[in-house]
């Protein structure tokens, strides 16, 4: 699963065959095109040292507080970020310091969602998560990002009902195994 991202975000290039987007080659793409097309939550969840505010701030320069509010509600966020000390103004340590791994994650996840990009990546993004709260946060996505595809990697049967595609990487290819409607 690694690799696979590895490729699709271009930090390696494709040995054999080819990675298409919407039918387009992605060695077609600038690696900075390509990569702004992506809202990013890998296994390890980075946040640096600040604000909440300003995590967020990173997918979004200019966001608003009413955009903010409304990444964090998508995320499952909003409920303990509103009760931090400074709410979105209380600062955190590097990594998310202060935080538990499932808010660190939460965080990372609304910042990704805020980015508006036209794809959402989110590698092991709710592993840390119970699994009510990431039935929650994955059903929100679906509900707040309609027109956004998310490659999701899990390792939690759980999370696949809200896939409408399920892949299985095996002896180099990539294959459909599976095709649902999602919960």
């Amino acid at each position: 699963k690694t690799t696979l991202i590895n490729l699709l975000m271009r930090f390696y290039e494709v040995d054999e065959g080819r990675i298409t987007i919407d039918g387009v080659d992605i060695r077609n793409i600038s690696k900075d095109n390509l990569r702004s097309s992506f809202g990013m939550v890998l296994q390890e969840t980075w946040l640096k040292e600040g604000t909440v505010m300003e995590n967020l701030r990173m997918a979004k320069e200019n966001a608003t507080e009413e955009e903010m509010t409304a990444a964090l509600k998508t995320a499952c966020a909003w409920v303990f970020v509103s009760s931090l000390p400074n709410g979105v103004n209380t600062k955190i340590a590097e990594h998310g310091g202060g935080l538990s791994e499932g808010q660190a994650q939460r965080i990372a996840i609304a910042r990704a969602v805020l980015r508006g990009a036209p794809i959402l990546l989110l590698d092991e993004a709710t592993s840390a998560l119970d699994e009510k709260t990431e039935a929650q946060v994955l059903k929100n996505l679906l509900t707040a990002l309609p027109d956004t595809a998310c490659i999701l990697t899990t390792h939690r049967p759980g999370a696949l009902k809200y896939c409408t595609r399920l892949y299985k990487a095996e002896n180099g290819a990539l294959t459909c195994i599976e095709v649902n409607k999602p919960a």
